[in-house]
C-alpha cells in the first residue's frame, strides 16, 4: 500500500516503501568477472577473456558485443537484460553438463541465443506449451554448496519465447525457471521461483533469479532411521507471487501475497543435493532457455535499487516492452522518471485513453486473476498519485472516474465483495478499498482525519457497505477449540465448501485474511446503522482476544496462524492490530470502574499518586488547562501511564505498553515498524512516548509536572482513569495541581 509521511494534508513523502525505484545501470566493461568458488569438471571449464566480453566453453564462444563499445556511451542494457543488469561477469553452465538419460531431446542446437548484446553458440532449451524439464544433475553439488553457504547466488538465464501463455492466466501461463536447494539429506531446504512473467511472443531476453543458500546447510547424510529420507522429494509450489523482503511493503501490498490460484502440481525432484533448476512452459507455443549463468551476490557486483529502472518507460519491469501491466505494477514504479509505459508496449495499448482502459478492464482484467489482483486494485492509485508527482503521461478528462464506475460495476450487489475466479474475494475486496475508495483514514474518535486523495475517486466512499459488512461478519470463523467464541478469518472465508473441506490442517485465523477483514469493517463503520456497529465492535473485540490468545507470542512476535505455529516475518500484524478497536481510546465507564487512588502534595511541581490496583491494566494520568470539559481529553493531554504489575502479558495490559512491546521486539527481531507497513495510527500511538508519555509502575507514583508545560504560566487540572486492556476508559477522577492545593489551603 501507498505510505505517506503524516504532515499537513499528507503530501507526498515516504515514496521508498511504495513507488520505490528498484534500479540497476549496465556494469561497465572493464569490471573483473567474479571468480566462481566452484569449478566445472572436463570440457564444461571456461577460458574467459577481456572480463567476460569472450567465453570459450565446450568448443563454442559465448559473445557479449556491447562491451566493445562500453567506453563510447552506455548501451539500451533495459531492452536486453531486466532492471538493466548484464550477465557478462556470470560464471557460465552447459546445459548438457546436467542432462541425465532420455533427457537430450530438450536440447535445440538451431534456435541459439542471437542478439545484438549476446550470442552464443550453446544449445538452447526447447520446451513446447504443457512442458517442463527437471534437470537430472544439480547446478552445484553438495561439494559446491559448501563454498556458498549463507551467500545468495544470483543466476542469469537467456529466454524467448513464441506464442506462449494462451489460453491461461498470466502468472500461470508464462515461461518459468524455479530453483531448489536440498541437503545432504535430500531434504529440500530452499526453493525460488522466478517472479518474471513474460509471455506471447518475445525476443531473446536475459532475466536474473536470486536465490539465497541457507548459512545452516547439512553437508554429510545422516541417518534417520526408519524416516530417513529416500528416493525422490516432492515439493508444493503455491500459486501466488511471492514478495521479496526487500519487496514486502512495495507497490504491491502484502495482501496481494495471498492469491487464490490454488496450488500448483507438486514437483518431483531427483535424488540427491544440490542445487537443481526446473524449466517449464505451462500453456502453449514455444519457449527456449539458454546460457544459464550466476555469480554470488555482493554488494560490488549489486548497484544501488534506484537505478534499476527504465529510463526510457520509466518501469521496474523485467521486459519493459513486453510486460504486461501486473508486472510494471508489481516492482514498483520510480519517483524520478515519466511513466510512459502506460502509454502502451507490445503488450497492451495506451491505457491513458479511457477506451482503452475499459476495453483493459473488461476485456482482460476480468478474464485474468493475475491482472485482476495484482493491477486492477492499484489502477487508481497509480494515476492519482503519479499525477501529484507529475510522473503521469497526460490523462484523458475523466479517467479516474470512468474506472471508478468500472470498479463499481465489477462489485458484486449482494456480497458487496470484489470476485476472483468467480467467488468473493477477501483479499481483492481490501486492495480494492484501500486503494480506489479511501481518500481520507478512518476516523477513529481520538485522532485526526488525513485526506489521502491519491488513494480514491474523488469524494466515494466504500460501495453497498452494508452488504460487505453482512458478507465478512458473517465469514468470521468460530474458536476452533470449542467454537463458542469468535476467532478471525482464513483464506478460505469465502471458498466453496468442497475446497474448505480438501485442506487439512486448517485454523481459525490466519494473519492475512483476518488483517484484511478488520481494516474493511473499520471503513465499513461510519456506514452502516447502528445494529452493525454493535457486531463490527464484538466482532473485533474477539478477533483480537483470539489473536492475543493464540498467535502473539510473549515476546511480541506472532505467527501467521494458529494452524500453522511458526514466526513467518512482520507481515500483516501491524495492519491487523491497527484495524481493530485495540488503540481506540473508548470511554466505557461500565466496563472499567473508577480507579481506588488518593493524592499527596510534594510541591508546587508535583504530588504523589497512592493507587490501589484491581482489575484494571493501568492508570492513566492526563494534565489540562482549568475548565476543560472532560469530553474533550485524549492522547494530546496523556502524560503518564501506570503499569499494573498483576498484568503479566500483552493481552492484559494496557495497549499503549503492550503495543510499545510487540514494536521493540518486532524491531529488533524482524527490523519492522508500524509506518513500513502503513500503520499510521498505530505509528502514532507508539510516538506518543517519545513525545509526551512517560511510564511507571507500583502503587505509590510521583507524578511530575510535564516537562513541556514546565515554562508555561498557568495552573494545570489533573484527571486519572483506569484502564482495560482493550483501551477502555473509566469514569474520570479530577486531582487539583499542587498549585492549587497550595492556594485553598
Amino acid at each position: 500500500m501507498l505510505i505517506f509521511k503524516r504532515k499537513a494534508g499528507l503530501c507526498l513523502g515516504i515514496w521508498l516503501v511504495f513507488f520505490c525505484c528498484l534500479g540497476i545501470v549496465g556494469q561497465e566493461a572493464d569490471e573483473e568477472i567474479v571468480a566462481s568458488p566452484v569449478k566445472p569438471l572436463g570440457k564444461y571449464e571456461p577460458l574467459i577473456r577481456g572480463g567476460g566480453q569472450y567465453i570459450e566453453i565446450a568448443g563454442t564462444v559465448i559473445e557479449s558485443p556491447w562491451m566493445k563499445d562500453a567506453g563510447k556511451g552506455k548501451t539500451d542494457f533495459w531492452r536486453y537484460f531486466m532492471h538493466g543488469m548484464t550477465d557478462h561477469r556470470g560464471y557460465p553452465l552447459v546445459w548438457e553438463a546436467f542432462l541425465g538419460n532420455g533427457q537430450a531431446g530438450v536440447l535445440d542446437k538451431t534456435v541459439l541465443l542471437d542478439s545484438v548484446v549476446k550470442s552464443s553458440g550453446l544449445s538452447s532449451i526447447c520446451l513446447p506449451g504443457k512442458s517442463k524439464v527437471v534437470f537430472e544433475k544439480p547446478l552445484l553439488s553438495m561439494a559446491d554448496l559448501s563454498a556458498v553457504r549463507g551467500k545468495t547466488l544470483r543466476f542469469y538465464v537467456w529466454l524467448k519465447g513464441e506464442d506462449t501463455g494462451r489460453g491461461a492466466a498470466l502468472w500461470d501461463g508464462a515461461p518459468q525457471v524455479s530453483f531448489y536447494v536440498k541437503d545432504a539429506n535430500d531434504f529440500v531446504v530452499a526453493s525460488k521461483k522466478c517472479n518474471f512473467r513474460t509471455r506471447g511472443t518475445f525476443p531473446w531476453h536475459c532475466y536474473y533469479i536470486e536465490v539465497p543458500i541457507p548459512a545452516v546447510l547439512a553437508l554429510n547424510e545422516v541417518s534417520f532411521g526408519d524416516e530417513a529420507k529416500a528416493g525422490e522429494t516432492k515439493v508444493e509450489e503455491g500459486g501466488s507471487m511471492v514478495v521479496d523482503d526487500v519487496f514486502s511493503a512495495s507497490f504491491l501490498s502484502d495482501l496481494g501475497s495471498l492469491v487464490e490460484s490454488g496450488i500448483d502440481e507438486g514437483v518431483t525432484l531427483p535424488s540427491g543435493g544440490g542445487v537443481y533448476v526446473r524449466l517449464e512452459n505451462p500453456a502453449s507455443g514455444k519457449a527456449w532457455f539458454s546460457t544459464l549463468s550466476w555469480e554470488v551476490v555482493t554488494a560490488e557486483n549489486t548497484p544501488v535499487r534506484e537505478k534499476r529502472c527504465d529510463p526510457t518507460t520509466g518501469s521496474m519491469a523485467p521486459n519493459p516492452d513486453y510486460d504486461e501491466l501486473p508486472m510494471h505494477l508489481y516492482f514498483g514504479l520510480s519517483k524520478d522518471y515519466t511513466w510512459k509505459f502506460l502509454k502502451g508496449n507490445k503488450a497492451f495499448g495506451d491505457l491513458t485513453y479511457k477506451s482503452i482502459m475499459k476495453d483493459y478492464v473488461l476485456n482482460t482484467v476480468v478474464k485474468d486473476w493475475s491482472h485482476t489482483l495484482h493491477a486492477l486494485p492499484y489502477m487508481v492509485q497509480m494515476v492519482g498519485a503519479g499525477t501529484m508527482l507529475g510522473r503521469v503521461p497526460p490523462i484523458e478528462l475523466g479517467w479516474t472516474e470512468a474506472l471508478g464506475d468500472l470498479l463499481e460495476g465489477l462489485q458484486d450487489p449482494e456480497s458487496g465483495l470484489w470476485k476472483l475466479d468467480g467467488h468473493g474475494s477477501l483479499e481483492l475486496t481490501h486492495l480494492i478499498v484501500a486503494n480506489s475508495f479511501s481518500a481520507r483514514q478512518c476516523d477513529r474518535g481520538d485522532a485526526v482525519v488525513h485526506e489521502t486523495p491519491w488513494l480514491g475517486v474523488g469524494n466515494r466512499v466504500v460501495p453497498r457497505a452494508a452488504a460487505m459488512c453482512d458478507s465478512i461478519l458473517g465469514a468470521q470463523c468460530r474458536d476452533r477449540r470449542g467454537g463458542k467464541h469468535l476467532a478471525g478469518w482464513t483464506r478460505f472465508a469465502f471458498k466453496p465448501q468442497s475446497v474448505v473441506n480438501g485442506v487439512t490442517g486448517m485454523g481459525s485465523f490466519e494473519m492475512c485474511s483476518s488483517a484484511a477483514a478488520v481494516q474493511l469493517l473499520l471503513r465499513c463503520y461510519p456506514l452502516v446503522d447502528g445494529g452493525r456497529k454493535a457486531r463490527i465492535r464484538e466482532s473485533m473485540r474477539g478477533a483480537w482476544t483470539y489473536a492475543m490468545q493464540t498467535v502473539f507470542r510473549p515476546n511480541g512476535l506472532w505467527y501467521q496462524g494458529d494452524a500453522l505455529p511458526d514466526f513467518r516475518g512482520p507481515a500483516f500484524g501491524f495492519q491487523f492490530l491497527e484495524g481493530t478497536q485495540w488503540l481506540e481510546t473508548k470511554r466505557n465507564v461500565a466496563a472499567v470502574a473508577k480507579p481506588d487512588v488518593e493524592t499527596e502534595l510534594n510541591s508546587r511541581e508535583d504530588f504523589t499518586i497512592n493507587w490501589k490496583p484491581q482489575n484494571e491494566a493501568s492508570l492513566r494520568v492526563y494534565a489540562t488547562k482549568p475548565g476543560v470539559d472532560p469530553s474533550t481529553i485524549g492522547d494530546k493531554d496523556l502524560i503518564v501511564v501506570v503499569h499494573n504489575t498483576n498484568a503479566k502479558s500483552l493481552a492484559t495490559m494496557d495497549a499503549l505498553l503492550a503495543l510499545r512491546e510487540i514494536c521493540l521486539s518486532v524491531e529488533k527481531n524482524w527490523g519492522a515498524t508500524p509506518e513500513k507497513y502503513g500503520a499510521i495510527y498505530a505509528a502514532d500511538k507508539l510516538a506518543l512516548f517519545n513525545k509526551q508519555v512517560k511510564i511507571a509502575q507500583g502503587s505509590r507514583i510521583v507524578i511530575p509536572k510535564p516537562t513541556e508545560l514546565a515554562n508555561e504560566e498557568g495552573k494545570l487540572v489533573y484527571w486519572l482513569a483506569a484502564t482495560s486492556p482493550y483501551s477502555d476508559l473509566s469514569e474520570f477522577v479530577k486531582v487539583n495541581s499542587p498549585a492549587e492545593e497550595s492556594e485553598e489551603q
